[in-house]
């Protein structure tokens, strides 16, 4: 099975560049060399050309092509470095940097709470404001795939794209300056950074890196030592992103997965977000009658790249100009998503777990990349969200709280990078 969230080449817009990067370096060095073979040649069919002229000229294009390369080696998204560089550019850059660049490793015994509160400048009040104020309630955290803030409160042609989600915003606390820090693992990298509050790996998802093999300090480990059942749900394969070896590492004791949904109303790689929330939401009524409090991680799929679902599952009317488009497809999954999450609401309500229950809402990463919106795509994008489109908007995510035990600000507006 292939991920389209996975790298791949042929994403990239200008492998050329790459390519016509290097081949004179070759072509000069030969010159320069100047083995038997080319020796010959050049004194039959060539005028010779003086060897300080070919160095010069090598060095020239070196420089080149490290001034191609090196403006972009800070780019944080690893598609757009790889298509600025060129193909053969970026692997040159990522095999130099596999070899020179080298972690300073900490010995485990200094890293304590009081140092990373120290480094990152943090000063915990004796008393923080909200301290306890959902102690001993069920904690729900819904990971809604590829969704992206610019769609709350959205409407196209009159109709609200994700009314559902609109009004958890407007009756619960809804931080609308929130940033995905997922990589190259996308939806298993947000599973691993809001568990761990750890950045993942630069260059490949945290799931094929060498925190599968450890131990990690995670939420589902706190929230055991404080006397919580934990347990995360996923109608994919639990094989998908190396999941059983994620769920290992942070912890969780229970997993539910395709094993457990079955495939009946198939979206994307499983079951449809519907069969998703009505199975979990039963699940969840059995664990809520023991006697110790949840902890459980809900993850959503049937919005999942390249967007296609059913014709059946339609649930708006697009006009005209964004059917077959990257971006209509992206708003009518969403709007299905939504739909869905709107019948999840309404059983967590009449079950009760609505009342007994902390629950988080967020979106795991961007579902429409800049870097592959076409011009026209990218004015249709911009046209209907009032601004031209940028990082900020395909990067911004949003997240939603609804506590049961007291009363959060409706809306927190500070600057938050996921997960803090």
């Amino acid at each position: 099975m292939t991920d389209p969230n996975v790298f791949d080449s042929n994403d990239l817009y200008a492998p050329g560049i790459g390519i016509s990067s290097f081949v004179d370096n070759v072509f000069f060095l030969l010159l320069v060399i100047r083995p038997k073979y080319i020796k010959r040649w050049v004194a039959n069919t060539s005028i010779r050309m003086n060897r300080k002229i070919l160095v010069t000229l090598t060095v020239i294009s070196l420089g080149l092509c490290t001034f191609n390369i090196w403006p972009h080696h800070a780019s944080m998204n690893e598609h757009k470095k790889a298509e600025s560089m060129g193909i053969l550019g970026y692997e040159l850059y990522t095999v130099i940097a596999d070899t020179t660049e080298k972690e300073e490793l900490i010995d485990s015994e200094e890293i304590t709470q009081k140092a990373v509160n120290e480094l990152k400048g943090i000063e915990i009040p004796e008393s923080p404001k909200y301290w306890g104020m959902n102690k001993g309630n069920n904690l729900i955290v819904v990971q809604m795939e590829s969704f992206q803030n610019f769609l709350i409160g959205l409407t196209i042609d009159g109709q609200e794209i994700t009314p559902n989600l609109n009004k958890l915003v407007k009756e619960n606390t809804y931080f609308n300056n929130f940033y995905t820090n997922a990589g190259q693992g996308t939806t298993s990298d947000a599973e691993f950074v809001v568990n761990t509050s750890f950045y993942v790996p630069e260059n490949k998802p945290a799931t094929s890196s060498e925190y599968m093999n450890k131990k990690v300090p995670s939420l589902p480990r706190l929230l055991r030592d404080n006397g919580y059942f934990t347990s995360t749900f996923h109608t994919n394969s639990v094989d998908f992103w190396n999941r059983a070896a994620l769920y290992k590492a942070i912890g969780f004791e229970q997993f539910y997965d395709q094993s457990f949904y079955g495939d009946e109303d198939h979206i994307a790689f499983g079951a449809s977000d519907e069969v998703l929330f009505s199975k979990t939401t039963q699940e969840l009524s059995r664990l809520d009658t023991e006697e110790q409090p949840f902890y459980a991680m809900v993850i959503s799929m049937s919005a999942h790249h390249p967007f296609h679902i059913p014709e059946e599952k339609y649930k708006i009317q697009l006009p005209p100009n964004y059917e077959d488009t990257l971006l209509g497809n992206y708003i009518r999954a969403q709007n299905y998503a939504d739909y869905a999450i709107g019948l999840f609401l309404e059983d967590l309500k009449s079950s009760g777990l609505w009342e007994d229950s902390l629950i988080v809402f967020y979106g795991d990463h961007q579902g429409v990349p800049m870097y592959t919106l076409s011009i026209e795509e990218k004015e249709q994008l911009s046209l209907l969200i009032g601004h031209e489109y940028g990082y900020t908007d395909m990067f911004n995510i949003p997240l939603i709280v609804h506590s049961p035990g007291g009363q959060l600000p409706p809306v927190i507006s500070g600057t938050h990078y996921a997960y803090d």
